[in-house]
């Protein structure tokens, strides 16, 4: 049976046994690439500097960003969430996993609502991913 302790430096991580490692390492994209190597991690897109620097507009999907990460493997599962985003502008963002491969994985953020997501809005977006 797998040990798992909390540091604040990795989050939980494993201390012993077999099982599921998962510690925590964040990242931030440049234009549209990123490097994070932990098995979960928060991206975060800096304002301006993230690959769709006009926005996204309501109804569309920004361009494919690649996270470069060794965790990753052809048959691992990805799973992404958007991290503190307020809807006062009718925006609702969703990421959308597009390819999975060792050493990386793609992602991309949709556009739901009916407002505009600005490319100040953008550089607000943390989207947090879990390696499993």
């Amino acid at each position: 049976m797998p040990k798992v302790v909390y540091t604040v430096a990795k989050g939980l991580v494993q201390s012993g046994g077999a099982g599921i490692n998962i510690e925590k390492g964040n990242a931030t994209m440049a234009g549209a690439a990123g490097t994070g190597h932990a098995t979960s991690g928060i991206l975060s897109i800096p304002a301006g500097g993230g690959p769709d620097t006009g926005g996204i507009d309501a109804g569309s999907v920004m361009v494919e960003n690649t996270v470069t990460n060794s965790h990753c493997k052809a048959d691992s599962v990805v799973l992404l969430s958007i991290i503190g985003t307020n809807n006062a502008a009718n925006i609702v963002p969703v990421p959308f996993l597009y390819t999975v491969a060792d050493g990386s994985f793609g992602f991309a953020i949709g556009n739901g609502g009916t407002g505009n997501i600005t490319s100040s809005q953008v550089g607000d977006l943390k989207v947090a991913y879990l390696i499993v």
